[in-house]
């Protein structure tokens, strides 16, 4: 017997929550990590399905040396708010290491919406010694 793809869930598509029929998100995600710096390029979309993964990703970068965290988010499509918390989390975790994060190519939307949540003092904008995976005083 061929399955029929509702077979799986035993459901037809009517009765499928508007969840199970929504396509999901897709977040890229291109580290380059060479401690205690790693790069993290993000493309696709940072919504509210795909940050967790983002935050698992930052916190093992964390967890294994890697202080200079540098996000650039120059190819994304679109920045959930809900990213707040895991780059707060990020933050908050390097801080006390001497690590701080990096979040670059940010439309300005994103970046007021980072500064309007209290981010501003521990993410820093791209200057040329940022994009070198240096520390830079210009907060966001």
């Amino acid at each position: 017997m061929t399955a029929r793809p509702n077979d799986v869930t035993n459901k037809k598509p009517a009765e499928q929550s508007a969840e199970q029929r929504a396509a999901r998100s897709v977040l890229f995600c291109d580290v380059n990590a060479r401690r205690p710096n790693a790069e993290i390029r993000l493309s696709g979309e940072l919504a509210a399905d795909t940050v967790a993964d983002l935050g698992a990703q930052l916190a093992a970068l964390i967890r294994t040396g890697h202080r200079q965290l540098l996000v650039d988010g120059r190819g994304l499509s679109q920045v959930s708010p809900v990213c707040v918390a895991v780059f707060n989390r990020a933050a908050t975790g390097l801080l006390p290491l001497g690590g701080q994060l990096i979040l670059t190519g940010l439309s300005d939307a994103d970046a007021d919406r980072l500064r309007s949540a209290g981010l501003h003092g521990a993410i820093r904008s791209p200057s040329p010694s940022a994009s070198a995976g240096l520390p830079t005083d210009r907060p966001v």
